[in-house]
């Protein structure tokens, strides 16, 4: 029974932190309306209800006897790190598909509705902001990366 508590609370706690992790990243990259108000609002306490999750799962596995501890333990270790890089992969991959997303849409109302779009890009050069957008959907983990640790140095 322990057994089906801690496989339970494992996912359980993957499935919370990836999210949390992906919610954190995109709204670092300035998608914040891609996470929910309330994550906005109190993200501590995601956190939190992801180190809950985490700590229940350890307890589940202190009480289980087909589980050793060390083979828990890694498994819980590899699901917390696993955690955050698939969340944050999947936070690169929907910052670049909202870019490609934005440049389709501007392509189609170019063509479909002119005066729409020329008030979208009134404030722009076209060419520059299609040229802004082309970097976003192509920049790499990497400059991802470093456009999350500037968001966080300049606490924005």
């Amino acid at each position: 029974m322990a057994e089906a508590i801690f496989a339970a609370l494992v996912v359980l706690c993957a499935m919370v932190a990836i999210k949390v992790d992906q919610w954190y990243i995109i709204s670092r990259l300035g998608f914040k309306s891609y996470t929910p108000l309330l994550f906005l609002e109190s993200p501590r306490t995601y956190y939190a209800v992801s180190f809950a999750l985490f700590a229940a799962a350890l307890i589940a596995l202190f009480f289980s006897t087909a589980i050793s501890l060390y083979v828990g333990v890694v498994v819980l270790g590899a699901v917390w790190l696993g955690a955050f890089w698939i969340g944050r992969k999947i936070a690169f991959n929907t910052y670049r598909q909202i870019h490609r997303e934005m440049i389709e849409y501007e392509d189609t109302l170019r063509v479909s509705d002119p005066s729409e779009y020329a008030r979208i890009v009134e404030r722009a050069d076209p060419s520059a902001r299609r040229a802004e957008l082309e970097e976003g959907a192509r920049k790499t983990d990497r400059e991802l990366v470093e456009c999350v640790k500037l968001s966080i140095k300049l606490g924005i």
